[in-house]
């Protein structure tokens, strides 16, 4: 009777300590916001319902006991998503996303466990419509000016920055497969590589984008480069092909509430 009530009380604590506020380490003060979105690429808006808005610090608090991630499961994506984004004021400081479908959510480089069946009330009672667009700028204080000036409209929610830094971009595709198990694996090799080419530190990045195409491809990982123009052609990697060089023409990315 007495390893009984042990187990039981051990496996009580383990799912205890699996289950775990998304916000816990959120430092929520005045100018905190939450929003739940469908991303802005799924033009069938598959999410849309689950659309919320708060900017009451007290009710963000109290979201704390209702939004609960629980045990790490395996990794399982789908076509469309949805994101649940922290700001403070008009700035980006958290960013999760989530497959109401598979019910989980990626948050740093990891999937949970997570019910998205409360975001639907917080979607009746806050609701939120917006929408978004595109504009290019020839330079960052360009930006920084532009979007001082969107701050000052209450509709404005956040923005991308656009990116400055490379003269543009190119991309290459690695199978799934043992040695490229994941982007991570895939970062690991092609880094060093890069790292030959380079003549300082800062002068490429690599990045792996949940867009639609990666979303839909189950065989292999489009991995995008963002560097010179001089690197892109320097680089020789045996048995992969670099494709799809884009010289960069720098946007931001504004999100609005309707």
């Amino acid at each position: 009777m007495k390893l009984k009530l042990i187990t039981f009380l051990l496996l009580s604590f383990v799912g205890f300590s699996q289950a775990q506020s998304i916000l816990d380490s959120v430092k929520i003060n005045e100018k905190t916001r939450l929003i739940g979105m469908y991303a802005q690429y799924d033009k069938s808006k598959t999410y849309e319902y689950l659309n919320f808005f708060i900017e009451d610090k007290n009710i963000i608090e109290s979201l704390k006991s209702k939004l609960i991630r629980g045990k790490i499961v395996e990794n399982r994506i789908e076509q469309n998503d949805f994101k649940i984004i922290v700001l403070n004021g008009n700035e980006e400081v958290e960013n999760w996303m989530l497959s109401p479908m598979n019910s989980n959510i990626l948050m740093n480089g990891i999937y949970y466990e997570f019910n998205s069946e409360a975001l639907k009330d917080l979607a009746k009672e806050y609701p939120l419509e917006y929408t978004f667009y595109e504009k290019s700028f020839s330079s960052k204080n360009e930006y920084k000016e532009y979007k001082t000036k969107m701050c000052r409209d209450k509709n404005f929610l956040f923005a991308y920055e656009p990116f400055f830094e490379y003269e543009g971009t190119f991309e290459i595709t690695f199978p799934k497969n043992s040695e490229f198990e994941s982007p991570q694996m895939i970062d690991d090799y092609l880094r060093p590589e890069l790292n030959k080419i380079v003549k300082e530190e800062n002068q490429f990045n690599i990045s792996y984008e949940l867009d639609e195409r990666n979303l839909k491809n189950r065989d292999e990982y489009i991995m995008t480069i963002e560097c010179n123009k001089e690197i892109y052609e320097k680089l020789k990697l045996k048995n992969l092909k670099k494709t799809n060089w884009k010289i960069n023409k720098p946007f931001g990315m504004f999100f609005m509430k309707k």
